[in-house]
């Protein structure tokens, strides 16, 4: 598994406004296609805008401390 930080921009409908978010993301795609957001990983997703590769351990303690972390895959 790869495990990813992603700045995120998510779409507010009816807004037009983009807020960014940080998530952490453990996925088996590559670096290139979390940022290409390729088969959709990341539904509702604006565009990625920065994707940093980090240690399992790091996304663990980015899970224990409630922050958004959670696996992807491709559709």
């Amino acid at each position: 598994m790869n495990y990813y930080r992603v700045q995120v921009a998510l779409a507010h409908l009816g807004t037009g406004s983009t807020e960014y978010e940080c998530w952490h993301v453990t996925t088996d795609a590559m670096a290139g296609d979390v940022l290409s957001n390729r088969g959709k990983m990341l539904p509702g997703i604006k565009r990625v805008t920065q994707v940093e590769t980090i240690t399992e351990a790091q996304y663990n303690a980015a899970w224990r401390g409630g922050r958004k972390a959670f696996e992807v895959q491709a559709r």
